[in-house]
């Protein structure tokens, strides 16, 4: 078992032992007759404030792990995730896993299970994502991929016109027109390469060996640089789609995760005003 192997297992099983450690808690204070929900209200409370801060602290890179609490950022994601999972065993001690009642009651379930499940999708995809990556193509800046899909489609553009002057019925013409144009224009098969399904690419370059046979000789060296471009530009709308996936899972975690704060607080001033 490796180093990270050995950590991980060691994280899963401080997890198992405080789930365990606040379900025998839970059941002492509720056969004491303690109001748990209230307490462990509390702690879910806690729980919600340091999983906010974590993006805080990710803006604080120009200060020294020596000065915040919890090291570097690499510990701060460590208890990030570890305090987030352990927060749905808090959170099904609080409600007693019953169905909530109300507007805040139902509104504020709702934004828990939004920001836990989301997180726990962030969490994979940020384990699954950087390795698929690295398998297809060069690594390219998310912000940089539309200049070079511009430059790719203005390479095609190019050589199927000098085929074009060539040869005016030239067959990579009506290639181009039947099956490139619309897949150099923008990004294509977004959904296709989230779940690995590489049959859009397979098909664009069978249509490229039917079109080998109606060509000339000097066409040929064409076709070979066309089939290229194919592949180029199939891998940049591969880290487009994986790249896009982390980025837009943010976009709806942290809106959840600020939603959950301010009804969580609301929730807090009405139980204290009316308890």
């Amino acid at each position: 078992m490796t180093g990270p192997q050995q950590r991980r297992m060691g994280w899963i099983l401080v997890g198992l032992l405080v789930a365990t450690a606040l379900g025998i808690t839970n059941h002492i204070l509720t056969a004491s007759h303690v109001r748990t929900p209230y307490y462990f209200g509390w702690l879910l409370l806690v729980m919600v404030v340091f999983l906010a801060a974590f993006g805080v602290r990710k803006k604080l890179t120009f200060l020294p792990p020596t000065l915040i609490f919890g090291g570097n950022a690499a510990n701060w994601l460590r208890f990030h995730i570890f305090i987030g999972l352990l927060s749905a065993v808090v959170f099904g001690h609080h409600t007693g896993l019953r169905l909530p009642t109300g507007f805040v009651e139902t509104t504020l379930a709702a934004l828990f299970l939004g920001t836990f499940l989301s997180g726990v999708t962030g969490l994979i995809l940020s384990r699954v994502i950087p390795a698929r990556l690295t398998s297809r193509g060069e690594e390219v800046l998310f912000e940089r991929i539309p200049m070079f899909r511009s430059r790719l489609r203005t390479e095609v553009e190019e050589l199927v016109a000098a085929a074009a002057e060539k040869s005016g019925d030239s067959a990579l013409v009506e290639f181009y027109e039947t099956h490139l144009k619309e897949f150099f224009s923008g990004p294509k098969h977004i959904l296709e390469h989230l779940i690995a399904n590489k049959r859009p690419r397979r098909r664009l370059l069978q249509h490229a060996q039917n079109c080998r046979r109606f060509l000339n000789e000097p066409e040929h060296a064409q076709l070979d640089r066309i089939t290229q471009l194919i592949q180029m530009k199939d891998d940049l709308d591969f880290h487009l789609a994986l790249q896009g996936a982390l980025k837009m899972w943010l976009f709806v975690h942290l809106p959840l995760t600020c939603g959950l704060l301010i009804v969580a607080v609301f929730h807090l001033l009405l139980v204290h005003a009316f308890t």
